[in-house]
């Protein structure tokens, strides 16, 4: 099983920072699995606090995973 992951880190409102994982994921069942894969094979402090599933992942005009707009756009997903 193959998972198109992006990862990013935002700031928190309490200055924190988090370690989010946005996930281009087809449906529920495939989110449960990545979870259950990376549970078993990541250790726990490497795990991200958040898994985001979104549909498309924004890029830049030279066709690179736009970051900061990940984070802009998903921020209180």
């Amino acid at each position: 099983m193959v998972h198109r992951r992006r990862r990013g880190c935002r700031l928190r409102a309490d200055s924190e920072k988090e370690l989010v994982a946005f996930v281009q994921i087809e449906d529920k069942a495939e989110l449960d699995a990545l979870k259950f894969s990376l549970r078993r094979q990541v250790p726990h402090y490497m795990l991200p606090q958040r898994i985001v599933p979104i549909q498309n992942i924004p890029r830049t005009d030279r066709g690179k995973v736009d970051r900061q707009l990940l984070i802009e756009r998903y921020a209180t997903a």
